[in-house]
């Protein structure tokens, strides 16, 4: 069974995206696009930026891709300054002051080179989460689809072990606190599984502190170039129009609890290996997985066809 994740959007929405072909695999849905390649200094380092640039904007007017933009940096940068490298804001920013605009996005898509963060030696800070939490910032008021692909290698599994350990606290459950517990304690080799539960949690409660009510799909892991190991989210992002703390309606036990799925050469499958407390649906999986992608679209018609009143 294939999944196609454009099927989540409605017609002409506008998106930012870090990758050209994701561009043309869901160009039948979106309106204008955002696009985002790096440029680094380093002269021979320059030049093949320079050149996939030139690669990209062949490919749009190959492609006739009428309204596309390409800013220029890495993305993070972009997030926290409001601008490129080339002093250009996003296209779907609005305020006068980059630093405070707030960005107007219907789909976003972070497929990042590198894991979930690294700390700087110095700060200590970890410019990625800091991003992650900034864009949710810029987006508040604005409904949006968050997608975020990651792979295993970061150098921050001891704040990630952290994190779990400290949402232990927070919950009643006894059965969830074991569970998270597990994912926290998972031993080497299984990162994926530590990802797949503290990635859904921080977006979550970080997107409420926004005003979002954030619903999360089954975490999908899979091999990407390189064979490394990536794991792929997505997120539904409501805004709840509230001056204060939003709440989901997805529980944590249920965000706790959602299955890894797994991608191979012939689909998407359920691993055996979860958590020892994961309760297998007894309707069939993907059946969920695309019963729950509909029922998303058709909330976003819905949405769109009231904006449009």
């Amino acid at each position: 069974m294939e999944l196609s994740l454009s099927s989540l959007l409605p017609p002409q929405r506008w998106a930012i995206a870090t990758s050209i072909s994701d561009i043309l695999d869901w160009r039948p849905y979106l309106g204008y696009c955002t696009g985002v390649e790096r440029k680094r200094s380093e002269k021979k380092q320059r030049d093949e930026d320079l050149e996939v640039q030139r690669l990209i904007h062949k490919n749009v007017l190959l492609n006739g891709i009428d309204e596309f933009q390409l800013l220029l940096g890495d993305i993070e940068d972009i997030i926290a300054n409001g601008v490129d490298q080339n002093r250009q804001r996003p296209r779907m920013s609005a305020g006068d002051n980059s630093l405070l605009s707030s960005f107007c996005y219907d789909l976003v898509n972070l497929d990042f080179l590198g894991g979930m963060g690294y700390k700087a030696e110095k700060t200590r800070k970890v410019r990625r989460t800091q991003a992650l939490q900034k864009f949710l910032e810029r987006q508040s008021g604005k409904d949006f689809l968050l997608l975020l692909t990651l792979n295993v290698r970061d150098n921050i599994d001891d704040e990630l072990i952290r994190y779990l350990e400290g949402a232990q606290h927070e919950v009643e459950s006894e059965e969830l606190r074991k569970t998270l517990h597990w994912y926290a304690t998972c031993k080497e080799g299984m990162k994926e599984y530590r990802l797949k539960a503290t990635v859904p949690l921080f977006i979550q409660r970080e997107g409420e502190v926004c005003g979002f009510d954030c619903f999360c799909y089954p975490p999908l892991a899979y091999t990407g170039s390189g064979s490394a190991r990536m794991v792929h989210f997505v997120f539904e992002l409501t805004d709840t129009q509230t001056i204060l703390h939003a709440h989901s309606r997805q529980r944590i036990s249920e965000v706790v609890n959602l299955p890894l799925l797994s991608i191979e050469k012939d689909g998407v499958y359920l691993p055996p290996k979860q958590h020892p407390h994961f309760d297998a649906p007894r309707a069939d999986l993907l059946d969920l997985f695309t019963e729950q992608t509909q029922r998303a679209l058709q909330r976003a018609r819905e949405k769109t066809v009231r904006r449009s009143q």
